[in-house]
């Protein structure tokens, strides 16, 4: 198809959709990292709000750092072998290989779901075909978490993202090229929601239902004896899509996202964390978190949850106001930015915005905080340095380091990034040397023990590539 039609099948579309999986993407990716060659070694953040002492989750481990065996840039991705062209697809990395699979092809108000993937192996540049015998049905905005083992898929959308979501899923094995269904369970269809893995289950959460409604409930999926339990709702988060999800080595933490009717969302800036041990949930302070947003990023550190970019509403001069302002109880809509932020999103997309759809109401954020499990606090991230206002991007942890690459500005897909260090919390430039890919926005990414590597996304059309940064 021609490439204007795609891009103009995109104009009108993505207004609706909110092109939504950067969360579930990010949490997979920081759990690919940590959990390669191991079905227990997965860690991420926790949070409290309550009265109770709490201790850190574990020490941290000091870690020497490995010897550079490559320079820093770029590096090209062999297109030989490589899957068909996609967005809102996922990657997981197992240890050797980048696995991708799912996503969708948009053009001339055409939707195609895709249900097919393939195994990309940067030692030797190159591409295996995953077999499509026992393959889930064709889908995008599922959820995806790597147990060590396998690949487990559950949940997204064919075509019509009103009707035509999805409660099944599939376990493949690279070892063996194989699929096994997973059992049917207690949650209702949907796309959009977050997975973690814990090093036993996996555990969905949230998301959004038929007829654009959004869930507030989950359940934990065990592969080993493929059974399902389900997630207290006493003091769950309110119901919502579009949040992030990372798991901290006990607990899963939810934050984020946005709840209500497309063309009024509810944007929240409050979270809880999930213990599957006891089943309960806790909740975490709002107090100096982050601006309310959708579309955001999250890794966690080892110590720390990591929040940046992402969406929020338009602003208009008389809603502005500080979000000191702003009552912050736990489980509400906080619909506010900081006057100077918001003011500086309306300018930077004037022109950009229109009433084609709810999506055009919204304007990217550049900010971003890290939130310390242990004292139940919030930091703010330098903003010196930072990649400009940005959605639909990708940011991965390195072991030490923040990535953030790629994404839209409002409509313009964008081909940079910089790369953070929270120690010094401080900002610093991409090497430009290399092949650099272009620019593209919903593509998918994983960090391979030194390297950052991206695939696929919509850029003029969907024959982008992928390409290798060694940070």
């Amino acid at each position: 198809m021609a490439a204007n039609e795609i891009a103009t099948a995109h104009e009108v579309e993505a207004g609706t959709r909110g092109l939504r999986r950067n969360a579930q993407l990010i949490g997979m990716s920081a759990l690919s990292l940590a959990s390669c060659g191991s079905d227990n070694a997965m860690s991420e953040p926790g949070a409290r709000v309550d009265a109770t002492p709490i201790v850190a989750e574990r020490e941290p481990v000091e870690v020497a750092p490995r010897p550079r065996v490559r320079p820093e840039g770029w590096a090209a991705v062999s297109t030989v072998g490589a899957p068909r062209g996609r967005e809102d697809h996922t990657a997981i990395w197992t240890g050797s290989e980048m696995i991708v699979w799912g996503g969708e092809v948009r053009g001339s108000g055409v939707i195609e779901p895709l249900n097919t993937g393939a195994r990309y192996s940067p030692a030797t540049d190159t591409w295996s075909v995953m077999t499509q015998v026992g393959a889930p049905d064709p889908r995008d905005d599922h959820a995806v978490v790597w147990t060590g083992t396998q690949m487990i898929v559950w949940g997204g959308n064919q075509a019509d993202e009103t009707t035509e979501l999805l409660a099944s899923g599939g376990r493949y094995n690279p070892t063996t090229d194989s699929w096994t269904p997973t059992a049917s369970g207690p949650l209702s269809p949907r796309d959009d929601a977050t997975a973690v893995w814990t090093g036993t289950e996996m555990i969905i959460w949230g998301g959004r239902t038929l007829y654009r409604q959004h869930e507030g409930s989950g359940a934990r999926y065990n592969p080993t004896t493929d059974t399902w339990n389900g997630v207290s709702m006493v003091g769950a988060p309110q119901a919502r899509e579009d949040h992030s999800a990372v798991w901290t080595g006990t607990q899963m933490i939810v934050w984020g996202g946005w709840s209500g009717a497309d063309d009024h969302r509810q944007h929240f800036r409050d979270g809880a964390r999930y213990d599957p041990s006891a089943d309960s949930w806790r909740p975490m302070s709002a107090h100096g978190a982050p601006e309310p947003r959708e579309d955001h990023t999250v890794v966690w550190t080892g110590t720390q949850m990591l929040v940046w970019g992402g969406a929020v509403h338009e602003y208009t001069p008389g809603k502005m106001r500080s979000e000191k302002a702003v009552e912050e109880a736990v489980g509400e809509a906080v619909e506010t930015v900081h006057a100077d932020d918001a003011a500086r999103s309306k300018a930077e997309s004037a022109g950009l915005a229109s009433d084609d759809g709810p999506k055009d109401k919204l304007v990217q954020l550049s900010s971003g905080a890290l939130y310390n499990p242990a004292t139940d606090t919030w930091r703010r991230m330098s903003s010196t340095g930072a990649p400009a206002r940005r959605e639909d991007h990708v940011a991965l942890w390195t072991g030490t380091e923040l990535i953030v690459w790629g994404g839209r500005k409002g409509k313009k897909q964008l081909a940079d990034g910089a790369i953070y260090d929270p120690e010094t919390d401080e900002w610093r430039p991409m090497a430009a040397s290399g092949p650099e890919p272009s620019a593209r926005w919903n593509h998918a990414a994983v960090f391979a023990e030194d390297q950052m590597i991206i695939w696929g996304g919509f850029g003029q059309d969907y024959e982008v590539g992928g390409a290798r940064y060694t940070p």
